[in-house]
């Protein structure tokens, strides 16, 4: 028996190493420095339940351009996961936005828009809070529709889709249902460690609850814009309050300190988009 096997397991090894020199690689097989295309095929075999499983595969180069390859590769890779899971956080009619088809210029003062994006298209990954020329956090103040949480979704997509950061988006009311008392301990894990964290309608509801009191909403936001300012991470707001001095009342002056270091603000100016000709009595 033992005979029999040995006798086997040679010719297999012997059909696995004669089997390559009967077929063609699809690419190259050995690096051709420069015109290697990043990648070399390489010939593989195995026996899984008696079923021959062998064929050529990819492997990176360890040249230049196999290293770069191999990097571009993790990054489209990262960059599709982040923006899978950023969309899934979301609403539905903001899932498609893009700086490029979001365009509000006929409704929007220019000045404030063109700014908005100018911030977004100069954003880098190596923003901290020791960089003032192009400040880490962004805050949209205005009124309700002008288009203050669209823009910046569209930003982020830009972000994700340039530099595979990552990215959640959380409404102000969803983060206080989720983290009242002792909840939402994953969410909050998440909302201080993201890259880049959208905050939308923040200073709406719970006017009442100071931010020094821990349980309360506006207590654990302090917790993360807190560590999101130590370690010099995006935060992105947008709120319905039209001055600094009504939204350091609205989130507490804790909250206020930390979002204001190292941040632009804008005032959206527009009528609410929202109303179309749509919007009609019967």
């Amino acid at each position: 028996m033992r005979d029999q096997l040995t006798r086997a397991s040679t010719g297999y090894i012997d059909f696995l190493e004669k089997l390559p020199q009967d077929r063609q690689a699809p690419g190259p097989t050995q690096c051709e420095q420069k015109g290697c295309q990043g990648y070399l095929w390489q010939w593989y075999g195995s026996l899984k339940l008696d079923v021959l499983d062998a064929g050529w595969k990819q492997i990176s180069c360890d040249c230049d351009e196999g290293l770069r390859k191999e990097v571009q590769e993790n990054l489209n890779n990262l960059r599709e996961k982040n923006l899978i899971r950023f969309k899934e956080s979301v609403m539905k009619k903001h899932k498609c936005l893009t700086l490029e088809s979001f365009d509000i210029t006929n409704n929007a003062s220019c000045q404030w828009y063109t700014k908005v994006k100018e911030w977004f298209e100069n954003w880098k990954p190596s923003q901290t809070q020791t960089n003032t020329e192009n400040p880490t956090n962004l805050t949209l103040m205005g009124g309700v529709g002008v288009g203050k949480t669209g823009l910046l979704i569209a930003g982020t997509t830009l972000l994700i889709e340039k530099f595979g950061v990552s990215a959640e988006f959380i409404t102000v009311e969803t983060f206080a249902d989720k983290v009242w008392g002792k909840g939402g301990t994953q969410l909050l894990t998440q909302m201080k460690t993201v890259n880049i964290l959208i905050v939308d309608d923040l200073g709406a509801g719970h006017p009442d609850i100071q931010d020094s009191k821990e349980k309360s909403p506006l207590g654990k936001l302090y917790g993360v814009l807190n560590e999101r300012w130590g370690n010099g991470l995006t935060t992105l707001t947008s709120s319905n309050c039209t001055s600094k001095k009504a939204f350091q009342r609205a989130i507490g002056t804790r909250n206020f300190s930390r979002l204001q270091d190292n941040c632009s603000f804008a005032l959206c100016l527009g009528k609410d988009l929202r109303i179309t000709e749509k919007s009609t009595w019967l």
